[in-house]
């Protein structure tokens, strides 16, 4: 029979009053829909607004704080190095006008012997020569000095012999020591 209503053209108001019904109720759900998602956004903003965003504000503050004290504590290390590398430059600075005021002296002397008639290869046959001299010189110096040494040494053991009541000569031949004490035979 709803079959023969539809089709019937007069009666095609109880068609009409079911897709308005029908409207109607879509409508009414899409605005609880609407309605509910509105709630659901309404919970996830408090909870966001409430707990998240402060933690997150505060995580933001520490880590700017962070990141300040880093850059500032990277800045003085760079400043320090900076310095130790300006002090550096300054004592090469220093170091590269000490050996050119020394080239130029030994230039200075190089010309100066070189007027004298002294050449590199003179000099350097004189400074071996020295070095031989001066070796020689502590040979003989060590050879005096063992001298005197043995000099004084034997001063010293006559002196002692002498307070002892032996003498030189019977100290150096052993059989005019008797065995008894006797001193001659």
């Amino acid at each position: 029979m709803d079959g023969n209503l539809q089709k019937s053209p007069q009666l095609g108001c109880p068609d009409e009053s079911m897709k308005a019904k029908y409207i109607s109720g879509l409508s009414t759900i899409l605005v609880a829909t609407i309605q509910e998602a509105k709630d659901r956004i309404s919970q996830i903003e408090y909870v966001f607004c409430s707990q998240i965003y402060p933690h997150f504000q505060t995580k933001s503050k520490t880590m700017q704080k962070l990141y300040s004290e880093a850059r500032e504590s990277a800045e003085n290390a760079c400043k320090e190095k900076e310095r130790d590398l300006l002090l550096q430059i300054e004592k090469f600075q220093q170091e590269k006008q000490q050996f050119c005021d020394e080239i130029s002296s030994l230039k200075l002397e190089r010309e100066e012997f070189a007027s004298i008639g002294l050449s590199p290869v003179t000099i350097h046959g004189l400074q071996e020569e020295l070095k031989q001299k001066t070796k020689e010189v502590e040979i003989w110096r060590k050879r005096e000095e063992e001298s005197h040494l043995f000099s004084v040494c034997k001063d010293s053991v006559d002196e002692n012999l002498w307070t002892l009541g032996v003498r030189n000569e019977s100290f150096l031949r052993p059989e005019t020591v008797t065995r008894s004490g006797d001193e001659h035979r």
